[in-house]
């Protein structure tokens, strides 16, 4: 009898004693274990950002980084290191800001470059260099190449050219210089660049018709493009002065119709833009832009201060369209457009640079054009 109650007992502690083992060390309670037939194994800890401590002989799996370089050691306090195998990671700073860890590199270039990367086997070369598509080089300005257009229609009013590079579009306040082919005939003109459609040649009023011997074949000329038509700078086929031939236009063009919204700095202060060689004296400021209705100032500049040549900002009409400032508030030379009488300071001595003072770019404009005429006296 007492030693079948002792057995109940010892046996009823065994078995509390069984059910306590809930974890097992396989350290110090297993050989040579097998996992293959368990549902799955996790020995790694998982996360999406490297953590910002971790103690040494830690692993970790970084979700968000390729394949083959997502693995992740604590070789030092706090400092994690890459363990993947033939990938490697590059961290690319901005600035000295890091952008981002990544195991590949990607060159795109931007508006006016080209890339050129060579794989030489032991090393890649990358070389950047202006696409000379876009920017204007010093060989191709020197040789006048960018601005130079060559007819070849053989026709006397329905003029054709062409342009290296091809022109695109045409902009206000640009300035070509043109080699007509054939002599011109008295009456309506008109010039086709690149078959961007024909626009009107007129006098440097905007509005009067070529004369017979203002076009001369084989003589080149200045065209300036109010947005409408093209004037010419320089008439009278004997070589003598006509009444346009004492006018000069300094054209500045700020930012470019595919770019981003002009911004305040992009306006001025800007020195330097156009050379004066000879005493001169303003007669008019034009402005437009592609869109919105930004504001600007111009200047005179040299070895002393800056003087305005405007006593407001000058703002273009709505759209960017079309304005001007004189010394009358008149009708401007356009024919057409009343302007600002907000024209001041009009004499120009012989080494002085125009200038982009400032203005206020309103967001929307992407380019504005600032032509100022004068006379040389």
């Amino acid at each position: 009898m007492f030693r079948t109650r002792w057995c109940l007992v010892a046996v009823a502690l065994g078995g509390f004693s069984l059910s306590g083992q809930t974890q097992i060390d396989l350290h110090t309670q297993s050989k040579g274990v097998d996992f293959q037939g368990a549902a799955y194994t996790r020995p790694l800890k998982a996360s999406a950002t490297l953590p910002s401590t971790c103690s040494v002989n830690d692993m970790l799996l970084l979700t968000t980084a390729p394949p083959g370089a997502n693995l992740y050691a604590c070789l030092s306090q706090n400092t994690w290191t890459g363990e993947g195998g033939g990938v490697s990671l590059l961290t690319v700073q901005n600035g000295g800001s890091a952008v981002g860890t990544r195991g590949n590199l990607n060159f795109v270039p931007g508006t006016g470059l080209v890339n050129v990367i060579t794989d030489l086997g032991n090393a890649i070369n990358v070389q950047q260099a202006i696409d000379t598509a876009l920017v204007v080089s010093k060989p191709s300005l020197q040789a006048g190449e960018t601005v130079m257009c060559q007819s070849a229609s053989g026709s006397s009013s329905a003029y054709t050219c062409s342009m290296n590079p091809t022109l695109t579009t045409y902009t206000a306040g640009m300035i070509i210089a043109w080699l007509p082919d054939r002599n011109g005939s008295p009456g309506s003109t008109t010039l086709n660049i690149d078959t961007l459609g024909a626009k009107p040649v007129k006098e440097w009023d905007g509005s009067t018709d070529p004369a017979t011997s203002d076009i001369v074949a084989s003589k080149p000329m200045l065209l300036w493009y109010d947005g409408a038509v093209f004037r010419m700078l320089f008439t009278a086929a004997s070589g003598s002065a006509s009444s346009s031939l004492s006018l000069r236009v300094c054209s500045m063009i700020i930012g470019a119709d595919n770019g981003p919204p002009l911004v305040n700095s992009d306006l001025g202060p800007n020195g330097n833009q156009c050379f004066i060689p000879a005493a001169s004296t303003v007669i008019e400021v034009e402005v437009r832009a592609d869109s919105g209705a930004p504001t600007i100032i111009v200047g005179r500049g040299g070895s002393g201060a800056t003087v305005n040549l405007l006593s407001g900002a000058l703002m273009t009409a709505s759209s960017g369209g079309q304005a001007c400032s004189n010394a009358g508030g008149t009708t401007g030379i356009d024919g057409t457009t009343v302007c600002a009488a907000t024209l001041q300071n009009t004499a120009l001595s012989a080494g002085n640079w125009l200038c982009l003072v400032g203005g206020a770019a309103d967001g929307t404009a992407k380019r504005m054009s600032v032509a100022v005429v004068y006379t040389v006296n």
